[in-house]
């Protein structure tokens, strides 16, 4: 065991570094000085020889030379930096995905809407022809929908939502009595329902 020691505590040389991963193997690291290191990598912060000696039982003066001959903090700040980067690389995919479905979502719901617009549109242009004109959405939900729908489309496209209200006026004159009557009706019913 002595003999171990002795050829753990020889001087070593001050070799170049893989600086692009310098707690990846290095030439200072021979077998012995490569677990020590291994074991200071993985220590919790505060790291430190005096825990390295306590979990190898290499004495603390060897693990002193080692970690100054190898640069065993500079190498941990590296490696700690290393990882830092990938969890905010990790962070901002998580974060680019969570957006991407965000959009995927709102683009469905988007086109949903749409749909229903375009769907109970022509309902009401059809339906207001006939006379039995019954179950139509009145006209200034269909104008608040249009508004919604176009105000979206913008959000989800990343351009301005100022001056989106959807304005005009729908042709009654095209309605039957019956269908001006449930207008009628529909319109009382959506006032005390908005009170």
């Amino acid at each position: 065991m002595e003999t171990d020691l002795i050829a753990w505590d020889a001087p070593r040389p001050e070799p170049p570094f893989n600086m692009l991963q310098p707690w990846q193997r290095q030439p200072c690291d021979d077998d012995a000085p490569w677990h020590a290191w291994r074991v200071y990598l993985m220590l919790s912060l505060p790291r430190s020889v005096k825990r390295v000696s306590q979990k190898t039982r290499i004495p603390q003066h060897i693990l002193e030379r080692w970690s100054q001959a190898c640069s065993w903090r500079m190498r941990a700040m590296a490696y700690d930096n290393h990882i830092h980067q990938l969890w905010l690389d990790r962070v901002e995919q998580k974060r680019n995905e969570s957006a991407d479905d965000y959009v995927a979502r709102h683009t469905r719901i988007l086109r949903t809407l749409g749909e229903l617009l375009e769907r109970e549109s022509e309902k009401y242009l059809d339906v207001s022809k006939r006379q039995d004109a019954i179950g139509l959405l009145r006209p200034e939900h269909l104008n608040a929908l249009a508004g919604t729908i176009i105000k979206h489309e913008r959000l989800v496209n990343d351009q301005s939502t100022d001056n989106v209200s959807v304005r005009g006026s729908i042709d009654l004159s095209l309605l039957s009595l019956d269908e001006l009557k449930q207008f009628k009706q529909l319109n009382a019913k959506a006032r005390v329902d908005d009170k």
